[in-house]
């Protein structure tokens, strides 16, 4: 059984338990990780619930890796530098179906991290994954933007178009997408700036009831 870090004096809270997949891997979980993040979770434990009851939670169908990671990313300040693009997507999307919006940014804030520290950007693959596992709402378009925008600014996209092959592995609407974002960059004398996508990240998160992040709204010019 998986068990989660942090020092057990700073929960008041009991245990749950989380079991995921058809070998039933169980992780233990302070009910106060996720009472304190708003979404699927808290509503399962923090309500008259069957869940609640049980102390209990069961993905039949989830990967038990992810369910690994979203636990340690809530039990620990600073664990992004492990991560690959591949993991991000998939808990970007697990988070997206459960409605834990906080883990959602805090996802988005892993990729722009991600990026900073190597200039890499998700391939292909993962962007089709992220894209086409994620609901379909005004909301949820914030990664799709996200993505064309990482590689506006950030990605070679001459390398990319120079190669018959390289351009074969995106969707055509997403490709679409990046090449109209990069025309209104060049348009604008900005194709080739340094853009830091940190200070701007709230734009891309998703909030509710009109809550906004610390940091100022991304540019849409």
């Amino acid at each position: 059984m998986a068990d989660s870090h942090r020092d057990r004096s700073a929960f008041s809270s009991s245990v749950v338990h989380v079991r995921v997949g058809p070998k039933e891997e169980t992780f233990a979980v302070h009910k106060d990780l996720f009472l304190n993040q708003p979404g699927y979770f808290a509503s399962c434990f923090g309500g008259n619930t069957v869940e609640a009851s049980k102390n209990l939670v069961t993905f039949e169908d989830e990967d038990p890796e992810v369910i690994r990671r979203f636990i340690i990313m809530l039990d620990e300040d600073e664990t992004w530098e492990s991560l690959t693009w591949a993991h991000l997507c998939q808990n970007y999307v697990f988070a997206d179906r459960r409605i834990i919006t906080n883990y959602q940014n805090a996802c988005i804030d892993a990729m722009i991290k991600c990026n900073a520290a190597g200039g890499s950007v998700p391939q292909p693959e993962e962007i089709e994954f992220t894209l086409e596992n994620t609901l379909n709402t005004p909301a949820t378009a914030r990664i799709r933007a996200f993505l064309i925008d990482l590689y506006a600014y950030k990605a070679d996209i001459s390398a990319i178009l120079g190669t018959g092959e390289a351009v074969e592995l995106y969707s055509k609407s997403f490709l679409a997408s990046v090449l109209v974002a990069v025309h209104k960059l060049r348009i604008g004398s900005r194709l080739n700036e340094q853009y830091d996508f940190w200070p701007v990240r709230c734009g891309y998160h998703k909030h509710s009831n009109g809550e906004r992040c610390q940091s100022r709204e991304r540019e849409t010019s």
